[in-house]
């Protein structure tokens, strides 16, 4: 179980850190020593798109079209995760007799 549930963990943090940049700390200057990931990437672009008094430019329209091209990739990749490794681990657990891991918030 254990090698199962490292295998999964790895897949998705290997889809989460193409969106987000994980080894942002919160403090000091990481968006210097890190570069963003997708989800900054966008966010940066439609920050530029909003701000202007005009339509996107050409670039950005391509800029756009690139990062999208890349989150639809990165959507493929989780729900084949979802439909492949997430599926084997949860009849793995099933097999085991181990029920949904479901975590309360704390209050």
């Amino acid at each position: 179980m254990l090698d199962a549930i490292e295998k999964l963990d790895n897949a998705l943090v290997n889809v989460e850190g193409k969106l987000v940049q994980l080894k942002f700390t919160g403090t000091g200057q990481d968006d210097c020593r890190w570069p963003e990931m997708l989800a900054g990437k966008l966010s940066y672009l439609g920050s530029a798109v909003a701000t202007a008094d005009f339509p996107p430019t050409n670039q950005q329209n391509e800029v756009y079209a690139l990062l999208k091209s890349r989150l639809n990739d990165s959507q493929t990749e989780l729900d084949n995760l979802k439909k492949g490794e997430l599926a084997a681990f949860t009849k793995l657990m099933q097999e085991n007799n181990i029920g949904p891991i479901v975590v309360e918030p704390k209050r």
